[in-house]
């Protein structure tokens, strides 16, 4: 593993682990606030889901691979889109 891959991995789990441990004292019964689901994967480009992420480009969709708890988790949730990163520097 290279070095600079390393330390991005730490630098992410230094960003989650206070909202962990933030969260852990919430009995769920008191939450009024909706859940908050994170899915951060590591190359995956457009096609890799049958989600279609841009309605105007096609090629945005699996029509091999199909993955209908993400469209479920999409359609009732806000998706963002715009984090796309061509260059991991």
């Amino acid at each position: 593993m290279r070095i600079s891959s390393l330390i991005n991995a730490l630098r992410l789990v230094a960003l989650c682990v206070p909202m962990v441990v933030a969260c852990a004292d919430v009995d769920p019964r008191d939450a009024k606030s909706p859940n908050i689901i994170l899915i951060l994967t590591d190359d995956q480009g457009w096609g890799a889901t049958s989600l279609l992420v841009d309605p105007e480009v096609p090629e945005s969709r699996s029509d091999y691979f199909r993955t209908p708890n993400i469209e479920r988790l999409a359609a009732q949730g806000m998706r963002f889109t715009r984090a796309y990163a061509p260059h991991p520097n």
